[in-house]
Formats: C-alpha cells, sequence, structure tokens
C-alpha cells in the first residue's frame, strides 16, 4: 500500500512507461521504492504539481540521503534521474533536471582490505577442528570472513 496521496499515479504511468524497455521486475521495484520516497517528500513539502520540481527541491531531497549508505543513495540518485527525464520527455517539466541530481560514488566490490596476511589465514582455518558440527560451522564462518575481507 502507497503511502503517496496525490503521486501514486504517476509512479504507476512511469513503470509502465520503463516495461517497455524489458526492465526486470526487481528494478520496477526498486523504482517504486526510491521514486516512491522522492515523490513522498514533494507531498510532505507542498510540491502537488509535479512541473513545480525545482532544482532546489531535487537538492533538498538529495540533502537527506546523506545519512543512509553509500549504496542506498547511490541506487536513490539513479532512479530518480532517470525518473526526472521521463518527467521532462512528457512534457511536465521543460527542463531536464537529471544533470542537477549529484553523484555518489559507490563501488559494488568495495571492501575493508584485510589485516592479516595469508599465511596467517592458513594457519587459523588449518587449527579449527571439523570433525564435529561445532567445528565445521566455526570453519565455515572463518573461510566466509576471510574471503569477504
Amino acid at each position: 500500500m502507497s503511502l503517496l496521496s496525490y503521486h501514486s499515479g504517476v509512479l504507476k504511468q512511469f513503470q509502465e512507461y520503463r516495461k517497455q524497455f524489458h526492465i526486470s521486475k526487481s528494478t520496477l521495484k526498486s523504482y517504486e521504492k526510491y521514486i516512491g520516497k522522492f515523490l513522498l517528500f514533494l507531498e510532505r513539502h507542498g510540491v502537488l504539481d509535479l512541473s513545480q520540481i525545482t532544482v532546489s527541491s531535487i537538492l533538498d531531497y538529495t540533502n537527506i540521503l546523506a545519512g543512509y549508505s553509500s549504496a542506498t543513495g547511490h541506487n536513490s540518485l539513479s532512479a530518480l534521474r532517470v525518473f526526472l527525464r521521463y518527467l521532462h520527455e512528457t512534457g511536465t517539466l521543460d527542463e531536464d533536471f537529471a544533470d542537477k541530481v549529484p553523484n555518489i560514488r559507490y563501488r559494488r566490490d568495495a571492501r575493508i582490505p584485510s589485516a592479516f596476511c595469508k599465511d596467517d589465514v592458513h594457519r587459523v582455518l588449518e587449527d579449527v577442528d571439523r570433525s564435529s558440527p561445532k567445528g565445521k560451522r566455526d570453519y565455515a564462518m572463518l573461510l566466509k570472513s576471510f574471503r569477504n575481507s
């Protein structure tokens, strides 16, 4: 159930429009989530006519994303760019504000470097007693943690 009062129709229209590009269901769901938050922000700030979106309202929205993870910020702003282009293409906005949306640097594979050298990792893994279920569990947990670092 959407919390949107005024803009739920345009969100549905946007999703229907994006379906023609064979967008996956998960991407459409992401659009619904991230664009829905933007539209809810607009409603709560009195922007009930989408033609009244300004660079200022976009930047005000992006500022609230500062407290979120870089992945969430990146996904939110990417979806927002696509939506703003759609609003421009459909004539709702006279100007394409997509290039006014800031970028958040995000690397999907970014990881904290390991503090362990390969020899230390091998020694720790070799010392785990894998003859019991608990030892097998411990080994699996250690193996996963070392692979992710």
